[in-house]
Formats: C-alpha cells, structure tokens, sequence
C-alpha cells in the first residue's frame, strides 16, 4: 500500500512534504504545529486569499493521492 498523504492550502496547492506523508496522523501533526513550514504556509495562503469572498472558508484539507 503506497498510498501517500498531502497537506493542501486554501488554494489546493500542496505544502509540506511534496513527495507526500506516509500516515493520515503525520499529515495532520504537520500541519497543526505551529513551528512547521507547512502551518506557516497554509495561514500565508489564507490570509492572502481575496478579501469579500464570504463563501471561501477552506483554511486547508489532507487528502490522499
């Protein structure tokens, strides 16, 4: 079983690891610890996006391949 587990941002662009994260739980530590480059990442992406756009509430998913 290779599946593999990705961090996306708000944009569905993919942070993180880009080759991916073995489990679900790794995916998911990564992106809630506030010292990685992946929460950095996704609040960046966030904090971006287009103001007055009330309906775009995604911060960020993990998904698989």
């Amino acid at each position: 079983m290779n599946d593999r587990f990705f961090i996306r941002d708000c944009n569905g662009t993919i942070i993180g690891n880009t080759k991916g994260y073995r489990t679900i739980k790794g995916a998911i530590r990564e992106q809630n610890r506030p010292g990685s480059k992946a929460f950095k990442s996704i609040w960046e992406a966030y904090d971006a996006r287009p103001k007055g756009s009330k309906t775009f509430n995604l911060v960020s998913s993990v998904r698989g391949a």
